[in-house]
């Protein structure tokens, strides 16, 4: 899964032994994020660098609060979560303020109100809860947010605020008993395991960004920091055998995994282990060569950097690569990489290790640096909405109006942004079809069927349209067909659900499987007039050596399953370019064939010779939407003054009601 991860910051534990191995860990777990962010070949799963820093997170505060229980027989939590916010706030404010400020200046315009949410959300302390949900969005297909590696941060700092408490009150609840301790908390950390797993299956997305879902990694290195003390002197110990294995677990991890594996899941408790194993292994020193190795001063370095690294890295790599359409070759990406480095050293050097020492707070009460972090986070807020207006202000078109030709085969393609253009740059979000507001798009997760009616609702003539989002977006042109030729559209769509008959590397195969049986043992028991099929050409497969043949087979059978009285029609496979067009158009006003692309490159010349093909074997119709949209070699992104795409591939409602016309002369003449 490609999402951006960073760790939080963790400080050695006052009066307790540093530990140079766990510096080391610091700087794997680093390097494995940045160069998986940068697309190394290779390092697939190299997002399990994010879960090394959970376990350290979790060892180095459990060790450090359990030592204060021990000594005083109580959590000053005031003390603490002021520690805490010396150590990590600064950095990250300044690195989001940063952000905040440099994504306004750089960034394409339309991707400002994201941006400005995204930083108001890491600024309050929840990104993970609003990523989250963000990623559960079906609507949300949006490019990378700079802040978006914050949502590690967001797991820590709730994990902070609620894991002072509950080692309180369990250790009172086990009379300070060591042992019932451990086994309580083993079993919490077992609940939130078990949870993770249950959550992987209904929603992937929270059950990655979520506490819940999260906290038996960070609960693991507190099992750790509990454990470690009663078995100091084992030769576990002090093992390199020991901390070689989980090294081996925590890299095996970032080399076999990539985006398809299901995580965290199962599969996030081979880096979890590793890394306790690592700590455990490391814990009486070993000069063998794991020891040596993360003990080495590039090791050392990297590790104490970690932090900011983490912080500057991915908002150096999204900045940049908004600006290129995201075709950022590996070297450039490893370049950007790199420079998060001396950007990290100027920070830990100057914001970092001074706030975390800065008198005016450490020899003050708690509340003032508690009030400092409140005002910090209400100045970043108030930043953001600035930009954010600032933004807005910009321009989105030039000062020509375009003539108003409509759609046509061959296409004539707009020269730049038009004043007139339809919808806006501006309000492109808004102009998606009525289905999303009456929840008849649905959701990944969703398979139900759900009775929506368009076009004409009091005629007997039945139209079904049948797919995903992109049969979706011709609902506006068969609503308006419906309602002018005396007909009903009756919409079965789903979201990333194909009407063909085959399977993708999805979360959500099951759904859609049963979402397809449902709509054609409805279909047969009420046979419409005619079944329109539309179908996204972008799926991932389960493997791409197969695909063709699978979507061809896939096809057939879903023409072969409908209705025999019913007339089946294809509605072609629509371009899908590689960035969202409104946001390369804000950034190419005089210029809208910067937005274009290769005709072969957006569609594949394969998808629609074999939609064609099955159709034709199958004695079903086949509307060709591409000769619409693109010319021989060439696929652009306004005629006239029509704004042809609201995201990367999705028709806009003017689009679509303008091939009405077209669509219905093919279908009923």
């Amino acid at each position: 899964m490609d999402v951006a991860s960073a760790p939080a910051a963790t400080e050695t534990v006052r009066r307790a032994p540093f530990r140079p191995d766990i510096e080391g860990l610091r700087a794997i777990a680093v390097a494995l994020v940045v160069l998986y962010h940068a697309r190394v070949p290779g390092l697939g799963g190299g997002y399990v660098g994010v879960d090394v820093f959970f376990v350290i997170s979790g060892f180095l505060i459990t060790n450090h609060l359990a030592a204060e229980l021990t000594r005083t027989g109580r959590i000053g939590f005031a003390q603490f979560y002021a520690r805490r916010m010396r150590r990590i706030l600064p950095a990250s404010f300044v690195v989001l303020a940063v952000s905040t400020v440099a994504a306004a200046l750089v960034m394409p315009p339309l991707r400002m109100p994201e941006v400005v949410k995204d930083a108001i959300a890491t600024a309050l302390y929840v990104p993970n809860m609003w990523f989250a949900r963000q990623g559960t969005d079906y609507l949300a297909e949006t490019a990378p947010s700079p802040m978006q590696h914050y949502w590690s941060l967001g797991v820590e700092e709730q994990f902070y605020l609620l894991w002072p408490l509950l080692l309180l009150v369990v250790t009172l609840l086990v009379k300070r008993s060591r042992s019932r301790l451990v086994a309580a908390l083993a079993v919490v950390v077992a609940g939130s395991f078990a949870l993770n797993l249950v959550v992987m299956t209904i929603a992937p997305t929270w059950a990655f960004f979520s506490l819940p879902t999260r906290a038996w990694e960070l609960g693991v290195g507190g099992l750790v920091a509990l454990l470690l003390p009663q078995v100091v002197g084992r030769r576990f110990t002090g093992s390199p055998v020991v901390v070689g294995v989980g090294l081996l677990l925590v890299l095996a991890s970032a080399v076999l995994y990539d985006e398809s594996t299901a995580f965290p899941g199962l599969a996030a408790a081979v880096p979890v282990l590793g890394t306790a194993l690592a700590i455990l292994g490391g814990a009486q020193g070993t000069g063998a060569l794991p020891g040596t190795v993360l003990r080495s001063r590039p090791f050392q370095y990297l590790g104490r950097l970690s932090y900011s690294t983490y912080l500057w890295h991915w908002p150096l790599l999204v900045i940049v690569e908004s600006r290129l359409a995201n075709k950022v070759p590996l070297w450039a990406s490893l370049a950007l990489a790199a420079a998060s480095v001396p950007l990290a050293a100027l920070t830990y050097r100057y914001v970092e290790d001074p706030m975390r020492h800065l008198g005016a707070l450490t020899r003050r009460p708690a509340r003032t640096t508690l009030l400092a972090g409140l005002a910090g986070s209400v100045a970043l807020v108030v930043l953001a909405v600035g930009m954010g207006q600032w933004s807005a202000s910009k321009p989105l078109a030039t000062s020509r109006d375009a003539a108003s030709t409509g759609l046509t085969a061959p296409p004539a393609f707009a020269d730049d942004v038009p004043a007139n253009l339809t919808p806006s740059l501006r309000g492109v979000d808004a102009d998606i079809p009525a289905a999303y507001a009456d929840s008849c798009q649905l959701e990944y997760a969703a398979s139900a069927l759900r009775d929506c009616p368009y076009g004409d609702l009091t005629s007997d003539r039945v139209v079904a349209l049948f797919g995903d989002s992109h049969a979706t977006q011709w609902l506006p042109a068969l609503d308006a067909l419906g309602t002018e030729q005396g007909f009903r559209v009756d919409l079965y769509a789903k979201s990333g659900c194909p009407s063909a008959d085959v399977v993708q590397t999805s979360d959500y195969d099951a759904q859609c499987a049963q979402f397809r049986q449902l709509v054609l043992a409805h279909l047969a028991e009420n046979p419409p007039e005619l079944v329109l099929l539309s179908t996204s050409g972008r799926q991932y497969w389960r493997d791409p050596a197969t695909a063709e043949a699978e979507w061809r087979d896939g096809l057939a059978a879903t023409l072969d399953a409908l209705p025999a009285t019913s007339t089946a029609a294809i509605i072609g496979t629509t371009p899908n370019f590689d960035g969202s067009i409104p946001t390369c158009l804000s950034l190419h006003l005089a210029d809208a064939a910067a937005c274009a692309d290769d005709r072969d490159h957006v569609i594949e010349p394969e998808r629609l010779a074999d939609e064609a093909a099955v159709a034709a074997e199958h004695g079903a119709l086949y509307f060709p939407a591409v000769d619409y949209l693109c010319d021989a070699e060439t696929c652009g992104a306004i005629e006239g003054n029509i704004l042809l795409y609201r995201d990367e591939h999705h028709l806009t409602t003017v689009a679509s009601l303008d091939l009405a016309d077209e669509l219905g002369a093919f279908l009923f003449e």
